[in-house]
């Protein structure tokens, strides 16, 4: 399998119907066993088709090739999960500051758990589907939720919130990545939390906040 191409993350036909869209899940979610169970070398549009219940000519109606089926798994996948950081910003407005802290990292971590094969499988794809991109695309929209978010907290001042909120995201991303790529039980979750916990609160406790 050759990840090196510059490959569409956006189906080529577009499911605007129930059906549709149900095909197109299938699809995903026959590429993601496929790679979880044989790996990127055997991941071809044969195998995955055969998985989805489907046939290759329907793959191809929404997909050129397999690079565009995995950056599109990739930009779906990323995108549940900034959106959830982006609805538990919106919650937590106006709430203490070790309140945020709290209910960030853990719905981080619970939105890039939820399907640990599937963070998994990612991680190992990513960087050949030229995910970098897509990931620093799509982060923008997390730091800005992060952003305004530490803006409204009510006992402390945040200076410099854009950098703040960026380097919180950063962390979190890359410190769940390399403990979720080799977590095999909940018991590793559970100190993730923890330590994720006091590590955004650690920074944040550190940068000589003033009082309001």
């Amino acid at each position: 399998m050759s990840l090196q191409r510059e490959a569409p993350a956006r189906p080529r036909k577009i499911p605007v119907q129930s059906r549709s869209q149900a095909t197109v899940d299938a699809i995903y979610e026959g590429a993601i066993q496929v790679l979880v169970e044989a790996g990127p070398r055997h991941l071809t549009t044969t195998r995955v088709a055969e998985r989805a219940g489907v046939s290759v000519g329907t793959l191809y109606q929404y997909f050129a090739n397999i690079d565009g089926l995995m950056a599109a798994i990739l930009e779906h996948h990323l995108g549940k999960v900034i959106d959830t950081v982006v609805v538990i910003c919106a919650g937590q407005r106006g709430r203490p500051l070790h309140a945020m802290a709290q209910a960030l990292t853990d719905g981080f971590i619970d939105a890039k758990s939820e399907r640990l094969d599937v963070t998994k499988a990612l991680y190992a794809v990513a960087y050949d589907l030229k995910g970098l991109e897509l990931i620093e695309r799509m982060s923008e929209r997390s730091v800005k939720a992060i952003r305004d978010m530490l803006t409204t907290a009510p006992d402390v001042v945040i200076d410099a919130p854009d950098q703040v909120a960026a380097v919180i995201h950063e962390a979190m991303a890359g410190a769940v990545q390399i403990v979720l790529s080799k977590a095999t039980n909940s018991t590793d979750l559970l100190e993730l939390r923890y330590h994720m916990r006091h590590l955004v609160m650690g920074y944040l406790g550190s940068l000589g906040t003033d009082s309001r």
